[in-house]
């Protein structure tokens, strides 16, 4: 009678252990599936942005927190020449570096500790030594080739709210390119070598005031901001072109 009872009580618990293990499987692919979700958004976002930016490292830490502990490793592949590539793993020299196209971006995630169902399967009852244990821990790994190299896309705004703020700034000459003017015009003192006449203001000529005028900067418009620099490494022209 007591061996029936502890028999039961043993199949019981078998049977509760089971289906917990059964349930928490797959809890344990549906985490798979996020983490490698959120590996493939960041690497997309790198990818088409040419840029891994701060933000976007952000964005894999904070969401992949609300799984686990896990630990980030990146590798950038950049593309000297067809087959040749330049390698570097330090967080430094990858995030917030901008990338040209056909450079490579790998992120490797691994949690730092089992999920649920890794800690069950690896219990005693399931492994044959104690010490012999499936490292079942949620990891992925994917690699994105740069589609897009990066552009440094800012609004209307920015760029008339420089141009008052550079006003004063003699050694930088501000060149804008809209859409009606595929010649661009200098904001600037004419102490400047690329300048020929001062033009410190915003705004103040016909050609700036209407939205028809042909230098009229909308402020919603998308600008690429780009910079020339003299030769001790200070900014000699701040241009931007309007897409």
């Amino acid at each position: 009678m007591i061996g029936k009872t502890i028999a039961g009580v043993v199949s019981i618990m078998f049977i509760t252990l089971t289906i917990l293990i059964i349930s928490t499987y797959f809890m344990h692919l549906s985490v798979r599936e996020s983490v490698n979700m959120i590996n493939f958004h960041t690497l997309e976002s790198v990818s088409t942005n040419g840029i891994f930016s701060e933000r976007a490292f952000n964005y894999l830490n904070e969401r992949l927190s609300r799984f686990g502990d896990y630990k980030i490793k990146m590798k950038l592949e950049k593309l000297v020449k067809d087959g040749l590539y330049d390698v570097y793993f330090d967080k430094d020299l990858i995030v917030g570096q901008r990338l040209r196209r056909g450079d490579r971006v790998t992120i490797y995630v691994e949690d730092r500790e089992l999920t649920l169902f890794g800690r069950l399967l690896n219990s005693s009852l399931y492994s044959p030594l104690p010490t012999e244990k499936i490292d079942m821990r949620v990891n992925s790994i994917m690699t994105g080739i740069i589609t897009k190299a990066y552009s440094d896309l800012v609004k209307g705004y920015d760029v008339t709210s420089n141009i008052h703020k550079k006003e004063h700034e003699k050694k930088i000459a501000v060149f804008v390119v809209t859409k009606m003017n595929p010649n661009g015009k200098f904001y600037g003192s004419d102490s400047h070598q690329n300048i020929s006449i001062s033009n410190l203001h915003y705004g103040d000529s016909d050609d700036e005031r209407a939205n028809t005028g042909l230098n009229y900067i909308f402020d919603n418009g998308d600008f690429v901001r780009s910079f020339k620099y003299y030769e001790d490494g200070s900014i000699k022209q701040i241009s931007y072109n309007q897409q």
